[in-house]
């Protein structure tokens, strides 16, 4: 289906018009966002068009930046984010992978976990250490990596929520000097901003799904006859379904307010990661409890993966792991809150 989401012109979405995009921003793309969600459709559109998307557009200022965004946006190339390392849980500043000088350009050594949709991407955008610790912020440089390139060996495996991540294992990969995206050693503002502006899209998606899972189960409360009577008419079982369309109004606030603060402010912004971090946040534990709900108004058929709704919740577990769990980002809010307040 990828070349249809590039002919829909959803790959173009996120881009300016200068790079042969649509010229949208974050507010459009929370409303294909949404839908998506509520598909279910699972593909690898969050990683390649709008993280790596944003990635290119941030910082690819080279004469290659025009033809590799045109090659994203007509769907020949897909983009897949490596930077997540064994070590490094949710620490985009972690990054032990090293890339060394040579003479034809840069040697990459390291390895890196859960690349999403890695096993199969035509591109990789590493995070590679090209100086300082470990730990370090600066010395963080983002190469444009082929992933066919000599070196690079990819293990593929599925997911929770039924989509694909590999481990890829770096063995002196060599690139050219133009493989740089952005400045050398800088690489880390760029590459946590481009987080953001995914988390922002990820929480539209997961309003979406919650959208469809109180559909699904009003649906079935009202066509489900127990003891003579439709299910949906006892007390008990409305004010379930009310705290399940609470948890969602709550969550469609906290989406709309960060990718407004994200279209108007920037990613990278104070005002806008603090909406971001109480969005995500929010919806780990929003999300769950309206899957679980709806899985028990379902009853035993909520059980199966003959129903949908097992899958939607699968999906939204996997969505409060990626790029940051509840606790990381309550910690993040709060930090981001007390600096604010000084």
């Amino acid at each position: 289906m990828w070349g249809k989401f590039a002919e829909l012109g959803w790959l173009a979405l996120p881009f300016a018009e200068d790079d042969g995009g649509i010229g949208c921003g974050a507010i459009e793309t929370m409303l294909l966002m949404q839908a998506l969600g509520r598909g279910l459709v699972n593909s690898a559109y969050l990683m390649a068009a709008i993280v790596g998307g944003e990635i290119l557009r941030r910082a690819d200022q080279s004469a290659h930046r025009k033809p590799r965004i045109a090659a994203v946006i007509d769907g020949s190339c897909a983009l897949a984010i490596a930077h997540a390392e064994p070590a490094s849980r949710y620490d985009l500043a972690r990054v032990a992978t090293t890339a060394q000088r040579t003479s034809p350009g840069w040697t990459l050594n390291g390895e890196k976990c859960i690349v999403l949709n890695g096993e199969h991407a035509d591109q990789l955008i590493v995070a590679a250490r090209t100086s300082g610790a470990v730990n370090e912020a600066r010395g963080i440089t983002l190469f444009l990596v082929p992933g066919t390139a000599i070196g690079i060996v990819r293990r593929g495996y599925p997911l929770l929520d039924g989509g694909r991540g590999a481990d890829i294992a770096f063995v002196e990969v060599t690139v050219a000097a133009d493989a740089i995206i952005g400045e050398i050693d800088q690489g880390l503002p760029i590459l946590e901003a481009a987080v953001d502006t995914g988390i922002a899209a990820l929480g539209a998606e997961a309003l979406g799904i919650m959208d469809a899972l109180i559909e699904l189960t009003i649906a079935h409360c009202q066509t489900r006859v127990q003891f003579g009577q439709p299910i949906g008419k006892f007390q008990v079982l409305q004010h379930r379904m009310v705290d399940m369309f609470m948890e969602t109004e709550q969550t469609r606030s906290l989406v709309y307010l960060a990718n407004i603060r994200l279209a108007e402010m920037g990613a990278g912004t104070s005002a806008a990661k603090e909406a971001i971090s109480a969005m995500k946040a929010h919806i780990g534990k929003a999300g769950r409890f309206v899957a679980q709900e709806a899985i028990q108004l379902h009853g035993g058929m909520g059980m199966t993966d003959d129903l949908i709704v097992g899958h939607y919740f699968k999906r939204l577990t996997a969505i409060d792991a990626m790029f940051g769990n509840v606790d990381l980002h309550l910690k993040r809010f709060a930090a981001l809150r007390a600096a604010n307040e000084m």
